[in-house]
Parts: C-alpha cells; sequence; structure tokens
C-alpha cells in the first residue's frame, strides 16, 4: 500500500514539474552592443548600441553570412542564430557613430516584451549577452571626394 502512495505522489510530483517548466519569451528586438577593445563582454558598458526589431518574418529566416574580409573594417551588420527557425541566421545592422579605433568588440541581446525572472516582472525583458562575435573590427574614418566647386565663371 505504501509503495502504491509512493508512486501515486511520484507521479503528481513529476506531473507538476512538467507543467512548471519555463519557456523562452518570444524576442521582438535585437541590441547590438560594441565594447571598448579588451573589455569583459558580460559586463563591459556599451561604447555605441542599436535595437533593430526582428520576428520570423523580420530581419531573420536568413542563409549563413558570407565570410568577412580580414581585417574588418567599418562593419555594417551583425549575424546571429535565428531564435524562430534552426539553422537560419537574423540579421541586424551595426551601431555608427563609433570612434575610430582597433580591435572592437561587439555581442548581442535578445529583447522580448516581458518576462519572469525569479519571480520578478521584467519589461522590457532582455537575454544575457551573446558571446563576442567573430571577428573584432576596426573603424576607420570615411573620407569623401572634396565638395565641388561651385560658381565657376571663366573669363578672357
Amino acid at each position: 500500500m505504501r509503495t502504491a502512495y509512493a508512486l501515486l505522489l511520484l507521479l503528481a510530483t513529476a506531473a507538476v514539474s512538467r507543467a512548471q517548466t519555463p519557456t523562452p519569451a518570444i524576442p521582438t528586438s535585437v541590441d547590438i552592443l560594441v565594447l571598448p577593445p579588451g573589455s569583459d563582454p558580460a559586463t563591459a558598458a556599451p561604447i555605441a548600441t542599436l535595437n533593430t526589431p526582428i520576428s520570423s518574418t523580420q530581419g531573420c529566416n536568413l542563409n549563413a553570412p558570407a565570410a568577412p574580409p580580414t581585417p574588418l573594417v567599418n562593419p555594417t551588420a551583425a549575424f546571429f542564430d535565428d531564435p524562430f527557425t534552426v539553422g537560419r541566421f537574423c540579421r541586424a545592422a551595426m551601431p555608427s557613430g563609433i570612434p575610430v579605433g582597433q580591435n572592437y568588440i561587439a555581442v548581442a541581446q535578445l529583447i522580448a516584451p516581458t518576462c519572469m525572472n525569479g519571480g520578478i516582472t521584467l519589461t522590457p525583458c532582455p537575454s544575457l549577452r551573446s558571446a563576442v562575435g567573430t571577428p573584432p573590427f576596426s573603424i576607420q574614418p570615411i573620407l569623401s571626394r572634396p565638395v565641388t566647386p561651385m560658381h565657376l565663371v571663366v573669363r578672357p
């Protein structure tokens, strides 16, 4: 009889455990954070951040990105695993206004509208930061052509 009660209690506990299994919140955007060279990717304050909306039909469900040129200078996009479709990728724009420099690193952070963390509601709800993106990159000034001469006058 005790064995039957123990088995019933074990089955009830297993059912409750299954019912309380958390599911990840669905992200609606991603932050790309540019960090100083050599900084701690988990905690460093970003030099620049850009938020890009994502969904299963916006910015995601893409093929793997092409290999980057080396060295990488003035990147314009970051790619990461698609959270909606296994084996696919999402694309986000890189922040602009980064000071000229070398060996910058970037991390990504998915953002969901809301979630529960340790019994506390977070709105918005950021994921943990990703591992450092590869490769590190440099920012160099982009020099355009000189201004066009104006009001040219020709005389005899």
